[in-house]
């Protein structure tokens, strides 16, 4: 009986330590998937003129959160390969900057600009992949901003998405050294609208992109989209200039004729409940540029 009494204490033990999960495990909630890289930057303000210290980073969609030391330097690991949306966050600030191409096991350098609601790379250090710490390629300088690099392109605004647009087939980032104006007066970026025809002034970077160094908005052209319409209905509401016929709203100018049986008649003459016909330009918000407003009867 030694024997047996010897062997089942011994069997009960491995298959306690086997249920207890002796041993290590490499799915822990701390591991870092092994398809992974990371993201070492430095992040600066214009209106600091220099380095941010203790603004949160964080990659958007995961739990990787740091923040920038005295010199603006954070460092992000394990971050999801592909494509990544990194937000920024202190006083006065909440931005975000898609970056792409990270590869497994490879730390990507950026050098970011941020102020209010815009992150832009800046030109002078790019997003670069730098290969894993086994292999040892030699160090090579910084891109630098170079004449070959200017781009100056013109067109309509095709689509807005954060601090970036799309014009002309091509992706333009702005940052807080980006000047944007209209009829020479300065304007903010939340001022630009789908349909404008802008002229862009600036850097190409790596990826295609431009950073732009200016956004002119031109006024002598209207949008490509906009399209002539005529229609009749009544008036709903009267705002100002503006007025609100058949569901559909109706802005008024200084060029916009008013009128009655043929007659020009001042704007105050029209009343909710008149019946009126409109001629003008739809817009690329739906809006409707009057030309003429006429007042039947």
């Amino acid at each position: 009986m030694k024997p047996l009494m010897t062997f089942v204490p011994v069997l009960a033990v491995g298959l306690l330590a086997a249920a207890c999960g002796g041993g290590s495990s490499a799915t822990g909630p701390d591991a870092v998937p092994a398809a992974s890289a990371s993201i070492e930057g430095t992040v600066e303000t214009p209106a600091a003129a220099g380095p941010v210290a203790a603004l949160k980073v964080s990659a958007v969609g995961t739990g990787l959160v740091t923040s920038t030391d005295d010199a603006g330097h954070f460092l992000l690991q394990g971050v999801p390969v592909g494509q990544v949306t990194l937000r920024f966050e202190g006083p006065g600030i909440d931005a975000r900057l898609d970056l792409s191409g990270l590869g497994a096991g490879q730390t990507m350098t950026v050098h970011i600009s941020v102020s209010g609601s815009l992150a832009s790379v800046r030109p002078s250090a790019s997003p670069t992949p730098s290969p894993s710490p086994s292999a040892s390629p030699s160090p090579g300088p910084s891109p630098s901003p170079s004449p070959e690099n200017e781009v100056a392109l013109r067109g309509r605004i095709d689509s807005i998405s954060g601090s970036s647009l799309q014009v002309a087939g091509r992706t333009v980032v702005a940052d807080g050294g980006t000047r944007i104006r209209r009829s020479g007066q300065t304007i903010a970026f939340g001022d630009l609208r789908v349909g404008h025809i802008v002229e862009v002034e600036g850097q190409a970077q790596p990826d295609g992109s431009v950073l732009a160094k200016s956004i002119t908005v031109e006024d002598d052209l209207p949008p490509q989209n906009e399209t002539e319409v005529r229609f009749v209905g009544a008036i709903q509401s009267v705002s100002g200039t503006t007025l609100q016929v058949a569901g559909r709203t109706v802005v008024t100018d200084g060029s916009t004729r008013v009128t009655r049986r043929g007659d020009p008649i001042a704007f105050s003459s029209l009343k909710v409940g008149n019946k009126v016909e409109v001629e003008g330009t739809q817009r690329a918000d739906a809006s409707v540029l009057a030309r003429k407003i006429s007042l039947e009867d």
